[in-house]
């Protein structure tokens, strides 16, 4: 009976060789592994058998028994390498082509301002929830009325105490959250579907993901909102990869990741004091080099991006790194960055100064219309002509700055003219103010203390 079975087995093997494609998960691909090993054995405890009759006309069989060997000792190292694999990085789980994208009949300009306002239907999480207790939620959220329109849900699982690895793989998961906010837990990993995710918007902000960002590549052709925000690179690196397949992606936070440059593998604040290179210009042109031999680590979203925040991180003042790191962000096919916030890097301003940092910005991205959560007053044209305009732009950006920043300290409501303009909430007419002000002071106290 067991070599009746045996050559079933063989025989299925042979009419559907072993991939590793079929093995969904390292349960199955145990068991199919302790299967083969099985089948191994006993075939080749056969060969012996055969081996001693093939003077009897058996060598056929003998040949039979070895290729069989053979095809099931492949497939066995074919089931090893799966299980190795998945059991050493289970990052990817093929979603099956059944999944439909549950946002499919809504457009990415259609998606983006609903994810904004966060109009799609939440489903929160309460602390102490897992994984099985998501789906469980996702399953349960209402669906459409009439069986038509969106079934995509907004997970909200922020601060729920969640450890570990989070799996995104389950049914229900996969098939409706389209906005999934994991910020603030404990989590080291993200299992995300693959071939297909269909992730808008992922957060994972303040997680510690000890294993490495999860691969999104999965996700690329729909992820339009990207938050990683204080998660800092320990035991592995920022690349230039991790971002290259976001080909659609929107608004992108790194704030508080540790990000000295812009550049991959980038250390910055060399060049702009001439570096280890030489001094003065020569150091300069050798920075300028070094920096454009180098790879954009956000050069894989240009043409994308509209909102990038790098706040918080150890940026150093290189000019020639900042704008080769910024500078594929300024053109591409679809558009190019609009608001940029470089705050709480402090050596971008310490040792040059805020105007030529933003020289420098403007000039790396002549169309950008807030910088450091402060308007432009304009926006400039691409390619080379604007450099001409640079600096009648950086002027009017000098004063529309100054324009933004805090009033509440006019001295003229005090009834002392203001002496700093950029304070002042009526600089023209700042004397005139603050006489008005010492005259219905002067009003108001023989009112109310005609003694004093």
């Amino acid at each position: 009976m067991g070599g009746a079975v045996s050559a079933a087995r063989a025989a299925e093997l042979r009419a559907a060789p072993a991939d590793a494609s079929d093995i969904a998960d390292v349960a199955q691909g145990a068991a199919a592994i302790a299967e083969l090993r099985a089948l191994a054995e006993a075939a080749g405890t056969a060969v012996p058998l055969a081996e001693t009759a093939a003077e009897t006309d058996a060598l056929p069989a003998l040949e039979a028994a070895q290729a069989q060997v053979a095809r099931l000792r492949a497939a066995l190292a074919a089931a090893s390498d799966q299980q190795a694999a998945a059991t050493a990085a289970p990052l990817l789980l093929l979603l099956p082509p059944s999944v439909p994208d549950p946002w499919g009949a809504r457009s990415a300009d259609e998606q983006w301002p609903l994810l904004v306002a966060d109009e799609l239907p939440i489903v929160a999480l309460d602390a102490g929830a897992d994984a099985a207790t998501a789906a469980s939620a996702a399953a349960a959220a209402p669906m459409p009325s009439g069986g038509g329109g969106d079934a995509a849900i907004y997970l909200k699982a922020e601060s729920c105490g969640l450890e570990g690895s989070f799996d995104l793989r389950a049914g229900a998961l996969a098939a409706r959250v389209v906005a999934l906010d994991l910020a603030q837990n404990d989590i080291e990993a993200l299992l995300l579907p693959a071939p297909r995710c269909w992730l808008r918007l992922l957060s994972l902000a303040g997680n510690p993901l000890g294993g490495g960002l999860p691969d999104l590549g999965c996700c690329g052709g729909s992820l339009l909102s990207l938050d990683l925000s204080f998660v800092e690179a320990e035991g592995w690196c920022w690349r230039a990869a991790t971002f290259a397949p976001l080909r659609c992606l929107r608004r992108l936070v790194l704030e508080g990741c540790g990000l000295t440059s812009l550049l991959e593998g980038g250390e910055g604040g060399e060049g702009g004091e001439g570096g280890e290179g030489g001094e003065g210009g020569d150091g300069l042109a050798t920075a300028a080099a070094a920096a454009a031999a180098a790879v954009p680590l956000l050069g894989g979203v240009a043409g994308s991006l509209r909102v990038l925040s790098l706040s918080d991180n150890e940026l150093a003042w290189d000019a020639a790194a900042l704008a080769a790191g910024l500078a594929p962000l300024a053109a591409g096919g679809g558009g190019c960055l609009e608001e940029l916030d470089l705050r709480e890097n402090d050596a971008l301003t310490e040792e040059v100064g805020d105007r030529e940092y933003r020289a420098c910005v403007l000039g790396a991205l002549p169309a950008l219309k807030v910088l450091d959560n402060k308007a432009l007053r304009t926006a400039g044209g691409g390619g080379r002509g604007h450099l001409h305009g640079l600096q009648a732009r950086m002027a009017e950006s000098d004063e529309h700055f100054a324009s933004q920043e805090d009033k509440s300290s006019c001295s003229c409501l005090e009834g002392n003219a203001c002496v700093v303009k950029t304070c002042c909430r009526d600089w023209p007419n700042r004397f005139e103010v603050a006489a008005r002000v010492r005259d219905e002071y002067a009003k108001f106290k023989q009112v109310h203390d005609p003694v004093g």
